[in-house]
This record gives C-alpha cells, sequence and structure tokens, in this order.
C-alpha cells in the first residue's frame, strides 16, 4: 500500500523535469554518465543520442593511439570529424560511433589487430594504418572480408599494389624521393648530396629514388652513411665520417637525412656541435612529428639555447598549416582548443581520410536499410569514384582523390624547424599550369625557376611569411557593413634575385592591397631591417574603414566577421605566396588566434560585442589581369594572387545562454521543453494550493523562454545557409514580437490564476466576462504598442492619439456598466451583505437581498415585490443590515409603578422571557432592574429585558413574541404597565 501511494503521489512536471536533465546529461557526457537502463530509456522515448538509431562505426588502427603516443594525432583528426559530422545531424540522421584499436606497429601484431576488428567490430571503413609494413600486413585482411582502409601517413610505393580495398590520402615515397631530389638541386645547387640513412626499407627506398634522379642532374650523390638510434661504435664511427667529409666539401653543403626521429638527433648533434653552420639539413616526411624537437631538450646546449639543434632543419610534409589554406587555418584552431597543442600532418589526413569515407557513405545513397556487406562495397566504390579534382572531396589539406592505384595526388610542402614548430620554408614549388609569356622551359629549368617530375611541371614560389594584429575596433557599423579598425601588418622574407630591367616593378611583399577596405587606408612603416642571411623585416601600421563578413561562405546572421584581407599589389600566386607567422603571432603549442586578440575586448565590449572565434589563413583571389601584358599567359584573362586573411567572428554579448552552451541539443531542447510546457499545463488543472500554482507559472515562463529561444536559434542556424538576410530580419522580429507576447501571456495568466479565480471561488460566481476581455484586451493592446515602437522602431505618437480617442469613446460608452462591475467586485470582496440577508438600503423599507450579480443586486421585500438596484447605487449608499446582528443581542425596556417590588417584577419578566421561544435560552436572556425614574412628573421603576434571537428568527419576531410574554405575564400576575419612554 505504501508503495502505491507514493507512486501514486509522483508528480508528473517533476518527472519530466528529471527526464530531461537526464537526456542533458547523456547528450553532453555520453553513456558512460548514465546509470544502468536510463540511456535505453531514454533512446526509447526518443530523446538518447542515437534516438532509436543505430550508429555508423569508422575504426582508426595506429600503433601507440594512446594520448601522446605516436598515432594519437590520427586517432584525434578521426575524433574531430566524427564531432562534426554528429553535430551536423550525423549521416541520414544516424550518428557516427569511433572505435580504436592498437596495431602495436609490427606486422603480425598488425594482422592480429585486423583480424580482431573484422571479427568483432561492426565498423564500415578502417582508418589507418600509420606505418607502411603494418598497413601491407594488413590489408590482405581487409580485402578478405571487403572493408576499405584508407591510409592517412603509409608512403611505401607499393602499399596500395594489388589490392583494391586500400587507398592513401599521403603521397607516396617515390613521389617524395624525385620530388625531394628536384628541390635539393634547383633550391641548394649542391655539388654532391651526402646521405645519412637507417637501416630499413624506407630509407633504401628512398636512396635508391634520389640515385636515379639524379643521374640527370648536375649533382653527385655520395654513398650513404647507415646510423641506428643511440650512441653505438658504428653510428659514432658513421657520423665522424659524414663530419669529415662535410668539413672537406667545397661549394653548398647539404646533408639528406633518410632516418626516424630518434635516428636523426646523433646526426643532427654532431654536426650542429661540430659548428658546422652553414650546412644545410634536409628529410623526408618521417622527420614531420610533433614531438621531433623535444628529443633534443636534454641536451646541454638546447637548455641554453632552445631551438639549437632544431632551428632550420628542413623537411617534406603533406600539410604545412600556414600554406594550406583556410579549411587548414580552422582545422588548425580547432584541434588547439580541443587537445591542447598543435596539429601533425597525420592529424590533418586522417580527417581527410574520414571525410573521404563519409562523403563515399553519402554519395551511394546514405546508410539507411544497407546491409553492412553492401554498404563496405558502396564505400570501396565511392572512393574508387573519387578519382578527379572535380569529383574529389574538399580537405584540410587540399582536394582529396585517388589514382588508379589508390595513391593520393598531391604535391609537397617544403617546411623547416622554428622553435618547435613547423613553418613553411622561404621556397615553395607549385604545379606550373602555363608557362609566363614569352619563357622557354628549359631557361627556367636551368635558372631553377622550374622543376620536373615524373613529367608534372612545378613552378618556384617566393613565400612571405605574414602577420596580423588588430590593436583598435573603433565602431562595428551593421547597417553599413563595415568596421573602422587599427592594426599592425608585418612581412619577413628572402629578397630573390631579380633583373631590374627585365623586371622593374617592385617585387617587395609589403606592397600590398586590401581587398575588403572602404576607402583609402593610412599605412606607416613602424620597422624594417636585414638580417645578416639576406632575410628582410618589415611592420606596417594600417588604419581605416574596413568591409565585414568579406569572406564567402563565412557569413553567420548575427555574428558579423571583422578583419581585413590582402594582396600583393602585382606579383600573383605563382610568384608570391603568403603564409601566417604562427610564431610571430603567438600561435604556438596550440594556442590559437583568438587568445592574440585580447586588446580587442574594452573596445567590443563598450560596443556590446565580444570575440566568437579568430583565425588567419592564406587564400586565393581571382582578379582581371585587365590586358597587363605580364599576365597576358594567364587562363581567361584572370590572374589569382596569394591572399592572407585575419578573421574575428563576433558574438552579441546578450545573445549568451543555453542556446550557446548547447548548440547541438536544439532538438532535444525544443522537444523536452514542449513536453514539460504540456504537463505543466495539464498539471494546473489539478493544483490549487497558490504558492505551487505560483512555482508552476514561473517553470511554465521559464521553459516556454528556453524553448523560444532555442527554436529561434534553431530557426536561424537552419535558414542561414537557405534564405537572404532580409528574411532572416523578419524572422528575428517574429521571435521578438514573440518575446512581447510572452510576457503578456505570462501577466494574463497570472492575473487569471491569483485574480480572477480565487475571486470566483470566494464569491462562487464567474467574473464577467466583459472584465476578463477588457483586462486581457488592454494587455494585449500594451503588447503591442511594445512591438510596434521596439521591434518595428516605428513611432507611437499617432498610434497612440488614434487609439485614446478609441478608448475615450469606447470608455464613456460602457461607462455605467464598468462603474457597476468594479463596484460589484468591491462589494463582493468586502462582503456587506449575503444572499438572504434583511437590509435597509437608505430610505427605503427593509428588504431581503435576492440575488446579487456583477451588475445589480436584487432585493424582495415584504409583499415579494423584486427590485433591481445598480452596484455602483448600492456601494455609494448607506446600507443597514439587520441580519448581521452583535453578540450582545436586543434590548426592550418596561416601565411598572413605583411601588412593585423589584424581586417581584424581575422574577415575573425572567418568567416570561422563559416562556419565548424565537430567542435563545442562555445567558444573554436575562431582566435588570434599572431603577426609580420620572416620566410627564411621575415616578416609574425601569426593567431593561436583554436577549439574543434564536437562529432562524428575525429580529421582529423576536420582539413581537417577547412583548406578547410580558404583557400575557403582567397581566396574570396583576401588575400593570405604565405608559413611559
Amino acid at each position: 500500500m505504501k508503495a502505491k501511494k507514493n507512486a501514486r503521489s509522483l508528480n508528473p512536471t517533476t518527472a519530466v523535469i528529471a527526464l530531461l536533465i537526464a537526456a542533458l546529461a547523456w547528450s553532453w557526457f555520453g553513456a558512460e554518465a548514465m546509470p544502468p537502463g536510463v540511456a535505453g530509456l531514454l533512446d526509447a522515448v526518443g530523446l538518447g543520442k542515437g534516438s532509436g538509431r543505430k550508429a555508423i562505426t569508422l575504426a582508426v588502427v595506429t600503433d601507440h593511439p594512446q594520448p601522446g603516443g605516436t598515432g594519437a594525432t590520427m586517432v584525434n583528426g578521426v575524433r574531430l570529424l566524427v564531432e562534426d559530422v554528429n553535430r551536423a545531424g550525423g549521416i541520414d540522421g544516424r550518428p557516427l560511433r569511433l572505435e580504436v584499436f592498437d596495431d602495436g606497429g609490427e606486422v603480425e601484431t598488425s594482422k592480429a589487430a585486423a583480424a580482431k576488428l573484422v571479427r568483432d567490430s561492426d565498423a564500415v571503413a578502417v582508418i589507418g594504418h600509420r606505418l607502411s609494413a603494418a598497413t601491407k600486413a594488413a590489408g590482405p585482411v581487409y580485402a578478405a572480408h571487403g572493408i576499405a582502409a584508407v591510409s592517412p601517413a603509409s608512403t611505401s610505393t607499393d602499399v596500395t599494389e594489388g589490392n583494391e580495398w586500400l587507398f592513401r590520402t599521403v603521397f607516396n615515397n617515390e613521389f617524395l624521393g624525385r620530388f625531394l631530389t628536384q628541390y635539393i638541386h634547383a633550391v641548394f645547387k649542391p655539388g654532391e648530396l651526402l646521405i645519412a640513412a637507417g637501416h630499413h626499407s624506407y630509407a633504401r627506398q628512398l636512396i635508391a629514388l634520389i640515385q636515379s634522379e639524379a643521374k640527370g642532374l648536375t649533382m653527385g650523390v655520395a654513398d650513404p652513411e647507415f646510423v641506428e638510434a643511440g650512441n653505438g661504435p658504428e653510428t659514432r664511427a658513421a657520423i665522424g665520417r659524414l663530419i669529415e667529409r662535410l668539413r672537406h666539401t667545397t661549394g653548398p653543403r647539404v646533408l639528406f637525412m633518410a632516418l626516424y626521429p630518434e635516428e636523426a638527433v646523433p646526426v643532427v648533434q654532431a654536426v650542429r656541435d661540430a659548428g658546422l653552420e652553414d650546412v644545410t639539413l634536409i628529410g623526408p616526411d618521417s622527420l614531420d612529428r610533433i614531438d621531433f624537437p623535444r628529443l633534443f631538450q636534454s641536451l646541454p646546449s638546447e637548455r641554453r639555447t632552445p631551438g639549437f639543434y632544431s632551428n632550420g632543419i628542413t623537411i617534406a610534409s603533406s600539410v604545412v598549416y600556414d600554406t594550406a589554406g583556410r579549411a587548414a587555418g580552422f582545422f588548425r584552431e580547432q584541434y588547439g582548443r580541443r587537445f591542447g597543442q598543435s596539429p601533425d600532418w597525420r592529424a590533418a589526413l586522417a580527417y581527410d581520410a574520414g571525410r573521404a569515407v563519409v562523403e563515399a557513405i553519402r554519395q551511394s545513397g546514405g546508410a539507411a536499410n544497407v546491409p553492412p556487406a553492401t554498404l563496405r562495397r558502396n564505400i570501396r566504390n565511392g572512393l574508387d569514384a573519387m578519382n578527379s579534382v572535380e569529383t574529389a572531396v574538399e580537405g584540410i589539406a587540399g582536394p582529396v582523390f585517388f589514382d588508379d592505384r589508390g595513391n593520393a595526388s598531391r604535391p609537397a610542402a617544403i617546411a623547416r624547424y622554428q622553435n618547435g614548430e613547423l613553418v613553411s620554408d622561404f621556397a615553395q614549388f607549385q604545379t606550373l599550369r602555363k608557362l609566363p609569356h614569352g619563357a622557354r622551359l628549359p631557361d627556367m629549368v636551368k635558372a631553377g625557376q622550374v622543376i620536373n617530375v615524373g613529367d608534372r611541371l612545378f613552378e618556384r614560389t617566393q613565400v612571405a611569411f605574414s602577420g596580423l594584429l588588430l590593436h583598435d575596433v573603433a565602431k562595428v557599423d551593421l547597417g553599413a557593413f563595415t568596421a573602422e579598425l587599427t592594426g599592425e601588418v608585418w612581412f619577413r622574407f628572402a629578397r630573390p634575385d631579380r633583373d631590374p630591367a627585365r623586371d622593374p616593378a617592385t617585387t617587395e611583399p609589403s606592397d600590398i592591397v586590401f581587398l575588403n577596405a572602404v576607402g583609402p587606408v593610412t599605412q606607416e612603416v613602424q620597422a624594417e631591417e636585414t638580417t645578416e642571411s639576406g632575410i628582410v623585416y618589415r611592420r606596417v601600421r594600417f588604419s581605416g574603414t574596413f568591409r565585414i563578413d568579406f569572406v564567402p561562405g563565412m557569413r553567420s546572421y548575427r555574428h558579423p566577421t571583422i578583419g581585413v584581407e590582402f594582396r600583393h599589389r602585382l606579383l600573383p600566386s605563382n610568384r608570391l605566396l603568403y603564409v601566417a607567422d604562427l610564431a610571430g603571432m603567438g600561435m604556438t603549442d596550440g594556442a590559437g588566434y583568438t587568445q592574440s586578440l585580447r586588446e580587442l575586448a574594452p573596445a567590443l565590449e563598450a560596443q556590446g560585442w565580444q570575440v566568437r572565434e579568430a583565425t588567419v589563413f592564406q587564400g586565393v583571389a581571382s582578379v582581371s589581369t585587365l590586358g597587363d601584358p605580364r599576365h597576358i599567359s594567364q587562363d581567361k584573362g584572370v590572374a589569382s594572387y596569394s591572399t592572407f586573411a585575419a578573421v574575428v567572428r563576433l558574438d552579441e554579448i546578450a545573445s549568451q545562454s543555453l542556446v550557446n552552451v548547447l548548440p547541438q541539443q536544439h532538438g532535444l531542447i525544443l522537444a523536452g521543453g514542449l513536453g514539460m510546457l504540456l504537463v505543466a499545463g495539464v498539471a494546473n488543472r489539478s493544483i490549487r494550493a497558490p504558492r505551487a500554482r505560483l512555482t508552476l507559472l514561473a517553470v511554465e515562463i521559464a521553459t516556454a523562454a528556453v524553448v523560444l529561444s532555442v527554436a529561434r536559434a534553431y530557426s536561424i542556424e537552419s535558414l542561414q545557409e537557405r534564405l537572404p538576410f532580409v528574411y532572416l530580419d523578419n524572422i528575428e522580429r517574429g521571435f521578438q514580437a514573440a518575446w512581447w507576447l510572452l510576457g503578456a501571456y505570462g501577466l494574463d495568466v497570472a492575473i487569471k490564476r491569483f485574480l480572477w479565480e480565487p475571486l470566483e471561488r470566494r464569491t462562487e460566481r464567474r467574473v464577467p466576462a466583459i472584465l476578463r476581455h477588457s483586462v486581457s484586451s488592454v494587455i494585449l493592446l500594451l503588447c503591442l504598442f511594445g512591438i510596434i515602437a521596439f521591434v518595428f522602431n516605428q513611432p507611437l505618437t499617432s498610434l497612440l492619439a488614434t487609439s485614446g480617442l478609441i478608448t475615450l469613446i469606447i470608455g464613456m460608452a460602457i461607462q455605467t456598466n464598468l462603474s457597476n462591475i468594479f463596484a460589484g467586485i468591491v462589494l463582493s470582496l468586502e462582503r456587506p451583505f449575503s444572499l438572504g440577508d434583511t437590509i435597509k438600503f437608505g430610505d427605503q423599507d427593509p428588504a431581503r437581498v435576492a440575488d446579487m450579480s456583477w451588475r445589480t443586486t436584487r432585493l424582495e421585500d415584504g409583499f415579494g415585490y423584486v427590485r433591481c438596484i445598480p452596484n455602483s447605487k448600492v456601494a455609494e449608499t448607506v446600507l443597514v443590515n439587520y441580519s448581521r446582528r452583535s453578540p450582545l443581542g436586543d434590548v426592550q425596556h418596561v416601565t411598572l409603578p413605583p411601588d412593585v417590588a423589584p424581586e417581584r417584577a424581575v422574577a415575573v419578566l425572567r418568567g416570561a422571557l422563559a416562556q419565548c421561544r424565537s430567542i435563545l435560552q442562555d445567558r444573554s436572556a436575562d431582566v435588570a432592574f434599572m431603577g426609580i425614574h420620572t416620566v410627564d412628573r411621575n415616578a416609574v421603576g425601569r426593567y431593561a429585558l436583554t436577549y439574543t434571537p434564536a437562529p432562524g428568527a428575525t429580529r421582529w419576531t423576536a420582539a413581537e413574541e417577547v412583548s406578547a410574554r410580558v404583557q400575557d405575564r403582567l397581566s396574570a400576575e396583576g401588575l400593570p404597565l405604565v405608559e413611559g419612554r
């Protein structure tokens, strides 16, 4: 019985609130945060993450996937992809789920990991492995079970050979070896290239490719010296021979390191400690590892001068974030916020591999109602169909597509270590699309301006490191779409050799044009210097008015983007490439551009704004050549210019709410909020306690406010890519009007629950509809005035004058009725009389109250006639209520001759009262001798009879009976009455 009672007393509102909180915890913290059974309940009612839809599983297989391990960045890259896809609604409504497997980095352990995956996991595709040997070992297992694998890091040339289920998003060693050979020859021009190599197939493959490619060049390749990690005798001897050969090498000295990071440490240490500062150390992508500079931290010279060993080491990389473009810039920001460190190239290529898989699922018609084996085959076919730029998926590192062997078609970037971070080298090679007008290819190759790698031509491009910081935002004008900005931009570059007679135009990277400037921009050179190595540094302060929302695809309603974008005035992107000076802008160790803009906060907060996010990126702008002969060779009369942009997205400070805290849970919050409102509406009918009803109303208003906020954010976010901003403005006004209507509704409901309903219960009759409607109309009218004035920004002067006149006319027309209604309310609250009471109204005869409405009071007199009196008259007139008696009762006076003994007279009169049935026979019925009085000069004895009329008896009835009994009793006793006053 007790259990039933507790279950019956469960408040439905409390149950809904608890379920909503549980759903939010499920969505925010994951299933591991939920008690057993709750997760299943949430999915069953449609509030769980999956909401009844099975997740699509992606598997990441790599060595050491734990945080800080060599494969962690691959896992993190795919994890970001999964979060992005799920935030956008998943694939056909199904979320992505990530499973991670450790392959141990060895052939046998990789086979075992692949076998475990196909046996125990329902993954539809694999992102991995990291090492080439591991990928080749696991490939046959995946092919046998029909599951595609995309490696973001395996570069061995034969990884994908003979296996149609294997793909990769990284270039292979064949391209890398040939490209690096041509790069070294064109940029450094060594007479002989020295090589330090490891005892593994990766090094042997690269050496063979370099030796083969160098045969057609005027560059010799020395026999390699083989080294191992550590400081063994053979390694020491090999390094000693390298140092001696470097000392005796004439001309540019270049050492190529076909090594893994641990193997490269003793070689780099020996070269730096030997004081060979002019030796160029260059290596393949194996040295592109975020922990490589940290391997030198224990060395004394490194502790004294951080970067002593790693600074200046040049490597090939798949992704250099400062040159990779806008998507890479945002990825770097997101990765840093999420994991607290900068991403390496494997993170970006793992993200791209996952993106290609997701796109393959979508292009195959989705994942709904598709058997797992069919879905896996569809993914493989979708990847195979990405075979050109036209069918490519746009990735972090550029377009993702594959050749007929599953290899990625992408160039290599050249980077160098600087203060623990990878930055672009001052010389890059980009795909040559068309020879400049009047140029000869042999001459450009001889000058080192063009290299040929496997019949693909690449053109040398000057790189200028650029940085930009905003110092002040004087004004953000959304109406004019402009912002007044002040900041500094700087450039660091190597001035190239040029012939002034052939190229008289300035080639200084600081000769820029601001693409989003509105009017002239003031520029003042703040600093300029040239280092001994020929590196030029120039810093310029600028100030002007700039257009906001200037980057295509980045416009966001009510989240304006401010910033600047510039290009060189004359040099196209094939001659000059701007890259972000990440170190100069403080964007190291996972720090983003947002953290570099702290000084903007006061100026923005004064205008009601705050920084939401910020980033910098390099891009390309297409500009008409306008017949310029220097660009006459450009396709379609359009020249491409390298651009540099710093973008800051703003938020209105007042817009911060639950909407911003849980942006991915809009649908869940809407469903839960509407459910709470429904339950609250039902509960309101059964709750009567004033405090509980007040709490319920507060819950309703708060829930409605949350629902309204989320509905606005959901509508704007889902429609801003489809509708022009003018339509979004109208939607915004609609929600602003809804806030006013919500306030009016809350006030109207409060009046209903805490004024009208208690009044009806007290008076036991309904409040007149005209009064209810009048009050509601006034509230609605004030709400409409507020909407017109504050939402649509329209003046109210004429409207108030017109409405005032109309109100005056209506008020005069119903003045009498309103007066009677309000008088009826006052009479109902004060209750001077009740139905059945006998009252005397003014000079009229006493009458009984027969009925009372909100407008009139009906009185029935002694003859049975009914008089209807307006309540306003009743409220203004003096009333005597004969039915409301004092507890002391009534009094009658009797006068007897003075010679009658008072004791006898009192006894007789008490006997008369005892015979009365219309009075109460209690202590109030008594007789008192008042003494001898003189009446008309005659002495009389005066007696007072007090009594209280019995219930149901009127004063007149009781008085008549008392008089009759007194006369009868006195007559029987022979005592005469004396007339007196």
